[in-house]
């Protein structure tokens, strides 16, 4: 009976003494951006020391969503807010999440670092989650906002590029034609493809250094293009493809002064097509490519084009009534050549590239059946021929119309929509717009009415007269800005409230106790994982920071069972103070004896085969009890920890030790039948409950000596007591069945 109310009063003292242990405070997040937005308006702010911000221009009265975000942390949403004219809205205290944090760094394939080249932070599936981070002088990168509990990848590039795309441009009767057409791109360091790290793990509110990110070799093509009289043609684009555009590999490079080109990015071995990009005043054609044979690493040279200077036909393409027609296809086709470009807003073409000397058909093409009938011209390489008229049976006629959008105090108001029937546009940051309209039928002049828009202001119109194929200026706009509300609110992070003791640090890295990482980070070339804790504690010396006996048995630091032992050590248990003090105790034991045995496994292949197979198990409970105990650890990570040994240790009894004690009894080795381990083990749990009460009075005052010594003998009482309850309870089914 009166264990029974010790037991009762002990664990009421628990459940009484954890909230308190695990308090939490709010504390304020300086510098965090607020970004407002809504059908009537948006608005913008920074958050003060104090957390607090204001949003107080720019918010018509309507419903509202507001985005918060800051630099270590993970950013949030909050929607249908109701905004009232000359009403403030307080949102109150919105609380942040503590973003995982990826440090590392990018090196050539010889190790040298690589600095101002962009880094990706992808998804397990590849999809880009974070903004790219360039790396600084020394090569290092830092993801650390927005990143949440995953695996992930790493990617570095050398260069920017999206690619190329097969554009297909319409001919009108002669059908169509494809050619490849680089998409935006920039080469950082020549003579390198991307290179990435995957299957990183992280822990939201961890920490993970020491990525190691190595690009790869990429081969080179090199060339020169001249005109016939060997005279250089700077500004050209040569563009290497694979055959039928198939995958992403690929670059491209713009000619020197010189006519020299260097594509050096982004060729992995293989064969490629080497092509010009429509080079302006030659004769080009796109099945005149060269076929090169790439080898990464090495230079393929001497791919050089020499050019013929184009001819040039140039006219006006015009509609009954003799109005200009704007924006259609001129198309100039010969038996060997092809070109087209694009008419203006006064109807007028000029095709001065890829023409040959020859006879021409030339069309003007308007979309769908709309074309006009060929009109036949020669052409000489070098010369113009001029006055074409070309003329359409129907019209398509434009006009331009500029302006600058200002609100009331003339300051310029950008990303203003600037529309009318048959077309739109934004101002610029200027508050500047040019917007061409297209006139319906055979219309040469007409009154239209022109829309400007911006929310937050009032919507203002004006009538405006224009004719076909000019340009009508200096149409303003004055927006007048809507009665506006106020919204106002404090942006914060939570930490526990936990004592934080005197401790002499080592020469270890420590982690910060606040979420935020540092911006200079100087990665090493193991990937570690280091949590945020909100009190500083003691730390393991960096020289027992190595699972050696796992490393031994799999073969390397990196193998994925190592890599989750110290994830699982570092990203969970090592988060907390509890569990940074237990490991002080447990690693003077375990690197007493584990580096000789580790170097008997290394040397014994049987015995590193059995050793192996004895530490899955260990890895399979370990995962279950990180997969039970990760979403403690975001709310609670003392609890989390205490937690995490309590079923680590209890299944490392049943798997380890219980059948060790199970077959001694059966080989006769023990007595079949033990008196009083009811008795026994009911003891063990109460000690255990009680050494639990003392790890919780550890915490609170802070004392590592005694968190060192209760964790230990915690874990320990565990697998005793879970092996004493264990053979109790077989013997207890064995008394029953006989």
């Amino acid at each position: 009976m009166h264990i029974k109310l010790s037991l009762t009063a002990l664990m009421l003292a628990i459940l009484v003494l954890l909230p308190i242990m695990f308090a939490e405070e709010l504390k304020p997040i300086e510098g965090a951006t607020v970004t407002v937005y809504g059908d009537n308006g948006e608005g913008f702010a920074v958050t003060d020391y104090n957390g607090l911000f204001k949003v107080v221009e720019g918010l018509g009265e309507g419903i509202y969503t507001a985005r918060i975000s800051a630099k270590g942390f993970i950013s949030k949403s909050i929607e249908n807010i109701l905004v009232k004219a000359g009403e403030t809205r307080d949102l109150g205290d919105i609380e942040l999440k503590p973003s995982a944090t990826i440090m590392g760094i990018v090196e050539t394939p010889d190790g040298k670092p690589v600095p101002s080249v962009p880094v990706f932070l992808k998804n397990s599936e590849g999809k880009i989650i974070a903004p790219p981070t360039i790396t600084s002088s020394n090569g290092a990168f830092i993801f650390d906002t927005d990143v949440t509990t995953g695996t992930y990848i790493v990617e570095a590039y050398p260069f920017s590029f999206e690619g190329f795309t097969f554009q297909t441009i319409s001919l009108g009767p002669f059908g169509s034609m494809s050619f490849p057409a680089p998409k935006a791109g920039k080469s950082f360091l020549e003579g390198f493809s991307s290179g990435y790290t995957s299957g990183i793990s992280v822990v939201q509110g961890g920490v993970v250094d020491g990525v190691v990110v190595k690009l790869t070799p990429s081969g080179i093509i090199s060339g020169r293009v001249t005109d016939t009289q060997d005279n250089p043609i700077a500004n050209v684009i040569v563009i290497a493809f694979q055959p039928k555009g198939e995958g992403f590999n690929g670059f491209f490079a713009l000619t020197d002064s010189n006519g020299r080109y260097r594509i050096a990015n982004n060729l992995p071995t293989g064969d490629y097509n080497v092509t010009l990009l429509f080079p302006k005043g030659y004769v080009w054609k796109f099945t005149d490519t060269r076929g090169v044979h790439v080898v990464a690493g090495k230079e393929t040279g001497n791919v050089d084009f020499k050019l013929e200077k184009s001819g040039v036909i140039s006219g006006v393409v015009v509609c009954p009534g003799d109005i200009p027609v704007a924006n259609v296809t001129v198309i100039a086709v010969s038996k060997e050549y092809f070109s087209f470009t694009f008419t203006g807003i006064d109807g007028k073409f000029r095709i001065d590239s890829g023409l040959g000397s020859g006879s021409y058909e030339v069309i003007a093409y308007a979309g769908g059946f709309t074309f006009s009938r060929p009109v036949s011209v020669d052409v000489t390489a070098g010369q113009e021929t001029g006055n074409i008229r070309i003329s359409l049976p129907t019209c398509r006629a434009a006009a331009i119309v500029e302006g600058r959008v200002t609100d009331i105090n003339g300051k310029p108001i950008m990303d203003a929509a600037i529309s009318t029937t048959g077309g739109s546009t934004r101002t610029g940051s200027d508050g500047r717009y040019q917007l061409t309209v297209e006139l319906p039928g055979n219309i040469k002049t007409a009154k239209i009415n022109i829309q400007a828009s911006k929310r937050g202001y009032e919507t203002s119109i004006k009538e405006v007269q224009i004719t076909a194929g000019e340009i009508t200026r200096n149409i303003d706009f004055t927006l007048t800005p809507m009665k506006t509300g106020v919204i106002t609110g404090r942006v914060v992070y939570k930490t526990l409230i936990t004592p934080t003791p005197t401790i002499t640090p080592t020469s270890s890295p420590t982690t910060s106790p606040t979420p935020t990482p540092s911006p200079s980070p100087t990665p090493t070339t193991t990937p570690t994982s280091t949590p945020a804790s909100p009190t500083p504690s003691p730390t393991p010396p960096p020289s027992k920071g190595l699972c050696v006996i796992a490393t031994a048995t799999f073969g390397s630091e990196l193998s994925p069972e190592v890599e989750f032992l110290r994830w699982f050590r570092d990203g969970l248990i090592l988060r907390t103070y509890s569990g940074k003090c237990f490991y002080t105790a447990f690693n003077a034991f375990y690197y007493s004896w584990s580096p000789n045995v580790a170097g008997f496994i290394s040397q014994n292949e049987v015995f590193r085969s059995v050793v192996k197979l004895m530490l899955y198990p260990l890895i399979g409970l370990l995962k279950l009890t990180a997969l039970s105990t990760i979403p403690i650890f975001q709310i609670a990570p003392e609890v989390a920890a205490i937690t995490a040994g309590f079923i680590a240790s209890t299944l490392i009894a049943l798997i380890y030790i219980v059948p060790i004690i199970f077959l001694l009894i059966l080989k006769g080795v023990l007595p079949s039948r033990i008196e009083g381990l009811r008795e026994i083990s009911k003891a063990l749990w109460q000690i255990t409950a009680l050494v639990i009460l003392t790890i919780i009075i550890g915490l609170n005052i802070g004392s590592p000596p005694l968190l060192t010594i209760s964790t230990s003998i915690y874990v320990l009482l565990v697998m005793v007591s879970t092996t004493i309850t264990a053979i109790h309870l077989i013997q207890a089914v064995k008394t029953h069945k006989s």
